[in-house]
């Protein structure tokens, strides 16, 4: 494990690195507590997720990212508000928030626009809302907007373990939709317990196909350049194309970029449809829509109607032991950070 020490006497305490490259080139610093400037808040962080998101920005894999280092990981966020800058009219001291920040929230605090922050129930767990933001919005938006999915269709979900693919399975089945997953065999009763049917990772293709294809497939695994998922689908079926963990753990970005070349060549066949699937892009393009779907996301939970698997609760000297247990795989449910732990 890659072990990482604070110095206690400087408040603001996060996780940083100064260059791409391994775990290793995360460390752990500490720093001034930021000031917001005009239109920001300062953000007492409670909870923020580590996923495999946060790997690919470490080593330079995720094409979202505009950003250099010296960098904190850290994809999404909540927290409350403890300081508000000039010109924020929304948000007082006090408030409890969340965002989507791709890189800044392995941190005690964090400096964010108050335009594309979203209010948090007060009552629920910060570590459960937290694993919301990337995750179970983008499978919330999958759905309900790329996809349109309607009651009785059947949905495939390639890759059912991830965190994107077990969001997509709880949020099918309550939908209506008949789920099928695909997943590593030891992986299979708990998809079951989850209301899908699991499918082998590997020669899936042969049983959908004498199943009779299906309607939509949500995509983040990208074999064969989303091949075998185009061909799974019926007349009139729509592939949603999330990313290419095939590619990333080869660590190649030319093999992801030639995946999603042949995604978009593959929108040329008649009778099917297919979209890719940006959140970073589709926030900044709908912000409204992203509010009002983490919005219902956060009512469900605050309802007890979903169940958000938080795997651990870890502190800031563990994300880098984190990020080097998630490219290894076989993780189920989130992993949290809890920086004031």
């Amino acid at each position: 494990m890659t072990t990482m020490t604070f110095a206690p006497e400087i408040p603001n305490q996060l996780v940083r690195f100064d260059a791409f490259g391994a775990p290793s080139e995360l460390n752990a610093v500490t720093e001034p507590i930021p000031e917001p400037g005009r239109g920001e808040v300062r953000i007492r962080v409670e909870a923020s997720s580590v996923q495999f998101t946060d790997t690919l920005i470490r080593r330079r894999l995720y094409p979202d990212l505009r950003e250099r280092p010296p960098l904190t990981p850290g994809y999404d966020l909540v927290g409350v508000v403890d300081a508000v800058g000039p010109g924020v009219e929304r948000w007082r001291e006090g408030d409890r928030v969340a965002d989507l920040t791709v890189v800044g929230g392995n941190a005690r605090f964090a400096i964010r626009p108050a335009a594309g922050l979203v209010a948090v129930p007060p009552s629920v767990d910060a570590a459960r809302a937290t694993t919301l933001v990337l995750s179970w919005v983008t499978a919330y938006q999958c759905l309900h907007r790329a996809a349109r999915a309607q009651p009785g269709e059947r949905l495939l979900v390639i890759g059912g373990n991830g965190a994107v693919g077990q969001a997509l399975i709880a949020l099918g089945v309550r939908a209506g939709l008949e789920v099928w997953a695909t997943a590593r065999e030891h992986h299979h009763p708990a998809l079951e317990a989850a209301g899908a049917r699991p499918l082998p990772r590997d020669g899936w293709e042969a049983i959908v196909r004498e199943a009779g294809g299906v309607d939509v497939v949500v995509d983040g695994v990208a074999a064969e350049g989303f091949g075998p998922s185009h061909r799974a689908l019926r007349r009139g079926g729509r592939l949603i194309g999330i990313g290419a963990t095939a590619a990333a753990q080869k660590a190649s970005m030319a093999k992801a970029v030639r995946d999603f070349i042949g995604l978009y060549l593959r929108k040329l066949v008649p009778g099917k449809s297919v979209r890719v699937y940006s959140i970073t892009k589709e926030r900044t393009a709908h912000p409204e829509a992203f509010a009002e779907d983490l919005g219902v996301l956060f009512g469900l939970l605050e309802r007890g109607e979903i169940d958000p698997g938080v795997a651990e609760r870890l502190t800031l000297a563990e994300v880098a032991d984190a990020h080097t247990r998630l490219e290894r795989g076989g993780l189920r449910g989130k992993l949290v950070v809890e920086p004031w732990s």
